[in-house]
């Protein structure tokens, strides 16, 4: 046993605890990846279960990853440290877990500081009004907007995907926009490549006058396919119905180290069913259905790749309605997978076709940390738009 600190407060951890729990988060990846597949893996047929938050391995959007890495710190901390007499916890579904597991220890006191704004119950409302406010926005849009020239087209189109954050002081003309993942991309095409390459945008951040952003959009000189031109109104209603079913499906025992952790799966589950990022990726599932019947010749795909959902989404429908596309991630940043994980694709990812056929990254010495759950997926280097700025910066020098 050792001596550390006596109180565990998940919302002011001491610099050891801290330090612990940034091995634990090291320590788990493997046996956390394993626990995903085994979900998948039963329920495989279901888009709502594979496209859920519980599959996405974002720690900064679900909460599975970090309440695993919370609940093995608790199970440390109990064994281990000997000075320990308290813990305070700020999760209501952890705290039931953690008492029903250490209810015998009555040297530990462990308290529960929880509000009503932090219950499953509560985001599930509060999400759900919210992606039904920003549907309801979008589909005004549509309606007001003029349709959009790129469905007449036959010629071969190259897709891209990216996104227009709220708040955007962009312009949306050829000469005045500059797309965030992809700056000054024109300048490397010739016209020929140009006329065929069409952006296909998301727009994260929430609700804004999509009527005013879409007339702007569909007025610009450069091609952009709003995914709301290409889905149906029945589309919106079956997303919604999928997005809710996960939550009326029984969660079977799930065991992550020796511990049942089915309560973790129900509270997520009920949490982000309605969120508007789920209903984006099966949105985004369902463009690719309409999209593979609307006429159009889509031979590439490139798709902004960070593995979120949103991705997930559009990959597997690719994959399943529209195979014959080459698909391409690309992994346009330069970031950390230390503690998001999910921006290093698994062999699952790829076996349930949740990944493109190939993966480009900004510099050969990022294609082994890609490579660190699946080994055999298709990764090659491609340029670095989002960084070319650098080439801009006066290089200075000074003596010493």
């Amino acid at each position: 046993m050792i001596k550390t600190d006596a109180v565990l407060d998940f919302e002011n951890l001491t610099s050891n605890y801290a330090k612990r729990r940034a091995f634990i988060i090291q320590d788990i990846r493997h046996e956390f990846n394993s626990l995903i597949e085994g979900i998948l893996r039963m329920h495989k047929d279901s888009i709502d279960w594979v496209l859920s938050s519980l599959i996405s391995r974002e720690p900064e959007y679900g909460l599975l990853f970090n309440r695993c890495c919370n609940l093995e710190l608790i199970k440390w901390s109990i064994e281990n440290n000997a000075n320990l007499k308290k813990i305070i916890l700020y999760d209501r579904t952890l705290y039931k877990i953690v008492r029903a597991r250490y209810a015998s220890n009555q040297k530990i006191d462990i308290e529960c500081r929880w509000s009503i704004k932090s219950s499953s119950v509560y985001f599930y409302f509060r999400n759900l009004c919210r992606s039904v406010s920003i549907i309801s926005m979008i589909l005004i849009a549509k309606i007001i907007s003029k349709q959009n020239k790129i469905k007449s087209t036959s010629r071969p189109l190259t897709l891209v995907t990216t996104h227009i954050l709220k708040d955007s002081k962009q312009e949306y003309s050829k000469e005045k926009y500059i797309d965030r993942y992809y700056p000054d991309l024109f300048n490397y095409l010739d016209d020929s490549i140009a006329k065929n390459l069409v952006f296909v945008p998301g727009f994260p951040g929430g609700l804004r006058n999509y009527t005013a952003l879409f007339k702007k959009l569909k007025a610009s000189n450069i091609n952009f396919l709003l995914k709301s031109d290409i889905l149906h109104i029945s589309d919106y209603f079956y997303v919604f119905f999928h997005a809710a079913k996960p939550i009326f499906r029984k969660v079977p025992s799930v065991y992550f180290k020796g511990v049942d952790i089915s309560k973790f799966l129900r509270s997520e589950l009920i949490s982000f069913s309605s969120d508007y990022k789920i209903i984006d990726t099966l949105l985004n599932h369902r463009f690719a259905f309409r999209l593979s019947n609307s006429g159009l010749n889509v031979p590439l795909l490139v798709d902004w790749y960070e593995n979120q959902l949103p991705s997930k989404g559009i990959m597997l429908g690719f994959n399943t309605y529209m195979s014959n596309t080459r698909t391409i991630g690309y992994h346009g940043i330069i970031d950390s997978a230390a503690l998001r994980l999910n921006l290093h694709p698994t062999t699952f990812d790829r076996k349930y076709l949740l990944t493109p056929k190939e993966i480009f990254v900004t510099g050969s010495a990022m294609v082994k940390h890609m490579k660190e759950f699946d080994k055999n997926i298709d990764i090659s280097i491609g340029p670095s738009f989002r960084y070319n700025y650098l080439w801009d910066i006066e290089k200075t020098s000074s003596r010493s």
